[in-house]
């Protein structure tokens, strides 16, 4: 496998297997300029995970995989994202959502998920339609209530 190193602000310095980075042909929204990012994990038990710029050491975001709080979370997904990112079957599809604390709460971006495929490493973040059922803004953690592990988990502690 070849290996990229990257530097980040949080990580540091990390190689990476360069198959594992993801392009964004279009970036990500507000971030339209930035085009390669990789997912890392802090820890193989937490449920959060980090999408950093391969180019720009200070921009992450935390992420999780929907399915963890939203069992039943399947965005509407319009074909034409689908071929985007060259989709030929959902086997090959992920799915990631940006995650935000809002005072204690931990929130999701259900309107706007990260579609990955897997098999030749393209990402999209797109807006769904069906907006009556998802939130900007979904609640899916209470800090006053969990375990700090959790919370560190988070904040990266």
């Amino acid at each position: 496998m070849l290996h990229k190193e990257i530097i980040t602000s949080r990580f540091g310095t990390i190689s990476i297997e360069k198959d594992k980075i993801i392009n964004f042909n279009d970036g990500l929204i507000g971030f339209e300029n930035e085009k390669r990012f990789c997912i890392l994990s802090q820890s193989d038990e937490s449920c959060f995970l980090w999408l950093q710029s391969i180019e720009n050491p200070c921009l992450s975001f935390v992420v999780t995989t929907p399915e963890v709080f939203f069992p039943d979370y399947l965005p509407l997904v319009d074909e034409k994202h689908l071929k985007k990112i060259e989709i030929e079957s959902l086997d090959e599809v992920s799915i990631i959502v940006v995650v935000n604390k809002k005072e204690n709460i931990i929130t999701a971006n259900l309107l706007s998920p990260i579609i990955i495929n897997n098999i030749k490493h393209i990402g999209s973040q797109i807006v769904i339609s069906d907006k009556g059922k998802w939130k900007i803004d979904q609640p899916i953690l209470d800090m006053d209530r969990i375990g700090t592990r959790v919370c560190r988990d988070f904040v990266g502690e």
